[in-house]
């Protein structure tokens, strides 16, 4: 079977690749049988996000925004940050694939429940039942890609999310609350309030941990569950983002296999949707400089600063250095766009950090 440009994965990178590009005749391998499924993502986006969201597909998949941020470390102490206006947003997920795949379903052909896998050249994709022999091809099959593995030698590296939808006893409804923890597997646990009854909790781990740890979680803040409405989680991956992602000029990489995550909450929409239209152009001339070079001044080098700077505050119980943020927040200096470009808080934080070795002494000290 020979067909013009595949894409594998029909993830919100699959699917906006697919919605961009206007020339090619497109084939979407999704290895589940619908859309959206599974759901695994809290859905948090910054200002930028929200507004290429709206802008593209709709207003309503916007459904909660929040402009306050609790960070709490447990026998420390509580930092929150307080904005006039919304900084965080809540968006609808699987209804963003939903919709996604509406924009683009009469103008691709889609092939369901089929497990892609790598074939003898970066072209060719083997599955159970097909053979195909591809032009070019979009691997965007997540944190798990085999592709990336194949190609790139690099083993899969992930995080597990884990979330429930709490109803419980009321909570701030504009404030998201993150719990650093860090101890054993858990890593930090986070509260989306969405009305005066309803909570997203969830919790960030090295390995997957008993479904009543997130009931605990809650009640570290105060909150006692009255019921579940539903469990959901994923792998969030942590590995660091490739060099270049193109292989042989005809292998694109994109989303979770790159991984164009960012480290300190591990959300991907983001640079999915900037460098989205970067990789359809590239696709529809038939030139892969394009993509490189949008991908390499647009998301990698910010990627990499990112990782490096939560790769230092991780070895303490924070993943950013909260105390200088909330200085920083207090003379002005974080604004809104700062959850979408979490690049700026190292550049900002930069000129205090010869004041952080003390306080991390002292926080060290207060942990023993």
């Amino acid at each position: 079977m020979r067909k013009d440009l595949c894409i594998v994965g029909a993830g919100p990178a699959g699917l906006l690749t697919a919605l961009h590009v206007k020339e090619r005749d497109i084939t979407l391998i999704e290895e589940h049988q619908k859309i959206g499924i599974p759901k695994h993502c809290a859905g948090l986006v910054g200002l930028e996000t929200k507004k290429i969201i709206e802008k593209e597909l709709s207003p309503r998949l916007i459904d909660h925004e929040y402009n306050e941020i609790e960070f709490n470390i447990l026998g420390v102490g509580k930092h929150a940050f307080h904005f006039k206006e919304p900084v965080v947003f809540h968006v609808k997920r699987p209804l963003l694939e939903w919709k996604l795949f509406d924009k683009v379903s009469s103008q691709i052909e889609f092939l369901s429940k089929v497990k892609a896998k790598p074939g003898e050249t970066p072209t060719e994709i083997h599955s159970k039942n097909y053979e195909i022999k591809c032009q070019d091809v979009v691997a965007s099959d997540g944190v798990l890609s085999l592709f990336r593995e194949r190609y790139f030698k690099a083993k899969p590296c992930y995080l597990i999310g884990f979330q429930g939808l709490f109803e419980t006893n009321y909570i701030i409804d504009k404030r998201i609350i993150v719990t650093y923890i860090n101890h054993n597997d858990l890593l930090f646990h986070w509260i989306i309030p969405f009305d005066e009854n309803l909570v997203l909790s969830g919790y960030m781990s090295r390995k997957t941990l008993p479904k009543s740890i997130n009931e605990k979680l809650l009640a570290l803040n105060g909150l006692k569950p009255k019921g579940v409405a539903e469990f959901f989680g994923g792998l969030i991956p942590c590995s660091h983002p490739l060099k270049i992602p193109v292989f042989a000029n005809h292998l694109f990489f994109f989303g979770d296999s790159i991984p164009l995550v960012k480290p300190y909450t591990g959300g991907g929409l983001y640079y999915i949707f900037k460098l989205a239209p970067e990789l359809a152009r590239t696709l529809d001339k038939n030139d892969p400089r394009g993509y490189v070079e949008a991908y390499l001044s647009q998301s990698y080098f910010k990627l990499k600063a990112e990782h490096f700077m939560t790769k230092f505050f991780s070895r303490t119980r924070y993943w950013l250095p909260v105390p200088i943020l909330e200085f920083i927040e207090k003379i002005g200096l974080f604004r809104r766009d700062d959850y979408d470009k979490h690049y700026k808080l190292l550049f900002k934080t930069l000129p205090f950090m010869p004041f952080l070795p003390s306080y991390l002494f002292w926080l060290r000290k207060r942990l023993a």
